[in-house]
């Protein structure tokens, strides 16, 4: 996961409530990225690590439906 908190210092109750709430957005951010969905085109973000689902018929990135990673080149098969 790419999240890193950022610094915060500060008492005002209203400042510490809205830190937080950015840093759960982000964090669901992050998340997002990493559902398992089945995908029919080639996703329009790709990122080291990155795991789908193709639907081996719309799109087939070699061996058809089925598990992919992205190896920071080229999709890989995973079953």
């Amino acid at each position: 996961m790419s999240y890193a908190p950022l610094n915060f210092e500060s008492n005002d109750l209203g400042e510490i409530v809205r830190w937080i709430n950015n840093e759960l957005r982000l964090i669901a951010d992050e998340l997002k990225k990493r559902e398992l969905v089945v995908y029919h085109g080639a996703p329009a973000e790709r990122f080291y690590g990155q795991i789908v689902i193709a639907d081996g018929t719309n799109w087939n990135p070699g061996s058809g439906h089925g598990l992919y990673w992205w190896n920071g080149t080229a999709w890989t098969f995973l079953g």
